[in-house]
């Protein structure tokens, strides 16, 4: 479409040059013409936006038309509308209905771009490059320095970038109270990864760090008693089941921090049991060496 508009600028310019002096136009607010109405002219009109159809707000516009030809074998006819929502675009072969219209990209009054594409797409082209990427400058003060880019950065490249090269810039994906996907389109968390996670490290943040443990008066429960909660319920006490983890996975700093509270527990029965190690130790040294008393008292009663 663009080299159609090209030329169909091209193509005013010249005929306004050529006859030097401003076109006709033909209020025809009420007509809808067809393509086929159109032939061999240039035609400038004053439309009615909702008699042809023309998306956007507003009552009235005005329509330049190229027919180039008589009919369809001499191609397509062209028409061009001017509107408060910006330039629009359509064409269609004589005999036939015409296509829909289609908004021109450029900056509004603001310097914003909008382009309302309804069902359609916006398409980046490789040409014969074999790459398509958007370049994105934002420094007034060095504007050919650009700032970030996006897409396919190189020939029959296969990897989607997107690099902010402004030093020390960051890539933010902000929702609002959503959740981002990775390979899944049912995220049910911030994000949510269909797949393995490769990192150097991980750092989580979490609560209520289990300290409380060494607390005094903590109660650590007896050894006993764990042995029969883990044999009737084949887990440890506050750590969820198999089942819970294959239906709702774990969450990481939940799971740490009880892992931790476990390691701490069990730290207490060690120190617990070696305590008891010592006092069993004790005893058995003063068993020994009431017995060497003794056996030695024995030899001097045999020499007498």
């Amino acid at each position: 479409m663009n080299k159609i508009f090209q030329l169909f600028i091209v193509i005013m310019l010249i005929i306004n040059i050529q006859y030097g002096y401003s076109q006709y136009v033909s209020d025809t607010r009420q007509l809808n013409e067809s393509p086929a109405d159109y032939q061999r002219i240039v035609r400038y009109d004053f439309k009615d936006r909702d008699v042809i159809g023309l998306p956007g707000n507003g009552s009235y516009s005005g329509t330049m038309t190229f027919a180039p030809w008589s009919d369809a074998t001499g191609g397509e006819n062209y028409q061009l509308n001017f509107n408060s929502d910006g330039i629009f675009f359509r064409q269609g072969l004589s005999g036939n209905a015409w296509g829909n219209w289609r908004n021109i990209v450029i900056a509004n009054s603001s310097g914003v771009i909008v382009a309302e594409a309804g069902a359609g797409t916006l398409q980046l082209k490789s040409g014969d490059k074999n790459h398509a990427y958007m370049e994105f400058y934002v420094h007034s003060n060095s504007p050919s320095s650009r700032s970030a880019w996006f897409g396919y950065g190189k020939a029959n490249d296969i990897n989607l970038t997107a690099r902010n090269e402004i030093p020390n810039g960051n890539i933010n994906l902000i929702t609002s109270n959503g959740n981002i996907g990775i390979d899944t389109y049912t995220p049910r968390e911030k994000l949510s990864v269909n797949g393995k996670i490769r990192a150097h490290e991980i750092k989580v943040e979490t609560s209520n760090w289990p300290d409380y443990v060494f607390e005094e008066g903590y109660p650590v429960g007896k050894l006993a008693e764990l042995e029969n909660y883990i044999k009737t319920h084949k887990k440890l006490p506050d750590m969820p089941s198999a089942k819970e983890v294959e239906t709702n996975g774990i969450a990481l700093g939940e799971m740490v921090k009880l892992q931790q509270q476990k390691i701490e527990e069990l730290t207490l029965h060690l120190i617990e049991k070696d305590k008891q190690i010592i006092r069993l130790k004790q005893a058995d040294e003063m068993k020994t060496l009431a017995l060497s008393q003794i056996l030695e008292r024995l030899k001097k009663l045999e020499k007498n």
